[in-house]
């Protein structure tokens, strides 16, 4: 995948933690690497979580050493299925 595509989903990703924050979700990130962080969105449906480099971070959420639940891949973009499905029917 082109570099470019992994900035936009990374400015997606944050914004989607910023909008999380609005909500009431707690959003927070551990400190992989010098080069890396890794930004936790903990949501009503569950957390959600991506690496990110640490130069794209827009934000300065808290940092934590340790908070992943231990979910997937496959589990993370189910949770996001469920959240987008039960969001959507709240609109109808």
């Amino acid at each position: 995948m082109p570099k470019s595509i992994y900035k936009e989903r990374n400015l997606v990703v944050q914004l989607l933690a910023t909008i999380g924050e609005e909500r009431g979700w707690k959003v927070e990130v551990v400190k992989e690497s010098q080069d890396w962080h890794i930004l936790y969105i903990n949501t009503d449906f569950g957390q959600l979580s991506w690496h990110i480099p640490s130069d794209e971070l827009k934000v300065k959420w808290p940092e934590v050493t340790n908070v992943w639940d231990g979910h997937s891949t496959v589990e993370k973009y189910e949770t996001i299925e469920r959240m987008i499905n039960t969001m959507a029917r709240k609109n109808d």
